[in-house]
């Protein structure tokens, strides 16, 4: 038997002290090493989270039989996916501010990467022809740029290779990015932030390696780490819409519970989410789209979260495509056309399953801000086909519609959608074409 309600429920992970994350690595004894903190990503999260309800559930942790591995795997799912119907979202960096409305949680997000130049008056990339430069492309598609079907860029800058912006947006930040020419905001240098967002530092930390049999110092083994302290009221919220079996408590991720955060297992708490900042429920819920879609208005699909790379060039174009007719389930005779990416390099996750030990294989991701530009086609004529390339564009956002569906469940793959350029139907023409000699 299990609830039969499976409504999102937000929860904050507050750490209460230092916390580092990354993948495991050996150390050798009179090895002094140093230890470079990664942002948390949606392997870990699920991690935490998982682990959280199996206490809450009262599990016996110390059995370690495989029995009570499978017990584990049927109640809060496996190292591979979560059960059936749940669906896990985050992880997002969030400061709780105060306003006249009550608490809320602003959430911040990794900067898409079509956002290009200073931040004091940043330009959204827009399609550009692409013609053939001898010693590489004249504007920046950088999923591969010899073989995109087309180029985006900033053309009105001096630079046609303009870097894009990077760092971090706040929720008005965000609206103002994925609303397009049609934002209500003005763009304040303040909602962008360069390195991480202001409630989160970086801090170095050195220490001794301490033998668990003596609970001495180990000699030699001297450590150097990089390590991330949360300001107070802020740390990693997520949201967590699952059917929870009887032996769950339903509050199990929000009632001030104390659970173990990153390397070292550092404490944080886990406490309920207040509601979200009206600029980021605005744009999960799709206000900022339009209702009805004419064939020529171009439209950014970025990662929130890290998606699994599936090629590079032509073929990642394709996988993306792929991965929306596979998942996104859109309206009937609507198809996703995608014209050019810029993704940056990707970055390998990998990891060690905590229950066995054994490791996770690496793989190749695209990190969040990560940016497809694409159009809409098809879905009928005239007011009903716009209507149904609206709808498909709010089946797009706020979903977990690339890479494999059991990672999706952990939260990679969460895709928003941003208002983008109308298009010359001439360019879309030459990139079909361009794709079609080139596949």
């Amino acid at each position: 038997m299990t609830d039969a309600s499976a409504r999102s429920k937000g929860f904050l992970v507050r750490p209460v002290d230092w916390v580092a994350f990354g993948p495991p690595r050996p150390n050798t004894a009179g090895e002094t090493h140093r230890r470079v903190t990664e942002l948390p990503g949606p392997t870990t999260f699920q991690g935490i989270v998982r682990t959280a309800l199996l206490a809450a559930s009262g599990d016996d942790f110390s059995d370690r039989s495989r029995a009570a591995r499978d017990s584990r795997d049927a109640l809060v799912g496996g190292p591979d996916a979560l059960p059936k119907g749940w669906q896990l979202k985050g992880p997002f960096l969030t400061e709780i501010v105060e306003t006249p409305h009550g608490p809320r949680a602003r959430p911040w997000v990794t900067t898409p990467r079509f956002l290009m130049g200073s931040h004091r008056e940043p330009l959204r990339a827009r399609l550009l022809r692409s013609p053939d430069i001898d010693g590489g492309p004249s504007a920046l598609d950088d999923s591969s740029p010899d073989a995109s079907p087309l180029l985006l860029s900033a053309p009105s800058q001096k630079s046609a290779k303009r870097k894009p912006l990077g760092g971090w947006l706040s929720p008005r930040g965000l609206r103002w990015t994925l609303a397009g020419t049609e934002s209500l905001a003005a763009w304040r240098s303040g909602d962008h932030a360069h390195a991480l967002p202001r409630f989160v530092g970086r801090q170095a930390l050195a220490g001794l390696e301490i033998d668990a049999g003596t609970g001495t110092a180990r000699d030699g083994m001297l450590f150097f780490a990089d390590v991330l302290r949360f300001r107070d009221r802020s740390g990693i919220a997520g949201w967590l819409s699952a059917p929870l079996p009887p032996r769950i408590p339903s509050d199990a991720l929000t009632r001030g519970d104390l659970a173990a955060c990153g390397w070292r297992s550092r404490p944080a708490v886990l406490e309920e989410l207040p509601p979200v900042d009206l600029d980021f429920a605005h744009l999960l819920e799709g206000r900022h789209l339009p209702v009805e879609v004419p064939e020529d208005q171009g439209f950014f699909l970025v990662a929130a979260t890290p998606v699994q790379c599936k090629g590079d060039g032509l073929s990642a174009a394709a996988s993306v495509e792929e991965d929306l007719r596979r998942n996104a389930r859109l309206p009937e005779g609507v198809e996703v056309r995608v014209l050019a990416a810029l993704t940056g390099p990707p970055r390998v996750i990998g990891g060690l399953l905590a229950a066995s030990k054994v490791p996770r294989p690496n793989r190749s991701y695209w990190e969040a801000g990560s940016s497809w530009f694409f159009v809409l086609r098809g879905g009928g004529a005239g007011a009903s086909g716009a209507a149904a390339r609206g709808e498909a564009l709010r089946r797009l956002n706020d979903a977990h519609v690339l890479g494999d569906r059991g990672e999706a469940s952990f939260g990679y793959g969460h895709t928003l959608v941003a208002v983008g350029p109308t298009v010359d139907r001439g360019l879309v023409q030459a990139a079909e074409r361009r794709r079609e000699v080139r596949s």
